[in-house]
């Protein structure tokens, strides 16, 4: 199932960021480790500095090569998701066009 667990603790736990979108649901691959471990090794280099945005503008500046693998495949499948709402706008709009629904008004 896609929910969330209805166990799930009521207290944040360590592992709480897996349940974000970038993570959830997603299989964990070579490629999806080697950029885990890639970031990871890198932000332990910035050991003793604190997370904030500064750190972050940082990281995306000088440490990033465009995106990240993860954060493709997340965009690729709100983008899918977006197609997806878009078609059914279309059908929806095509099917509440008043000249579809004419035969209504005709006596038979």
């Amino acid at each position: 199932s896609s929910g969330i667990n209805a166990e799930w603790p009521l207290r944040p736990g360590k592992w709480d960021f897996l349940r974000g979108r970038t993570f959830y649901n997603k299989i964990i691959s070579e490629d999806f480790f080697e950029d885990m471990t890639g970031r990871l090794d890198l932000i332990a280099q910035f050991a003793n500095h604190t997370i904030d945005d500064a750190l972050i503008l940082h990281l995306d500046k000088h440490h990033s090569d465009g995106q990240s693998r993860i954060e493709t495949e997340a965009e690729d499948s709100e983008s899918e998701f977006e197609e997806m709402t878009d078609a059914a706008e279309d059908l929806l709009s095509l099917i509440l066009e008043t000249d579809n629904w004419e035969f209504l008004t005709h006596k038979t």
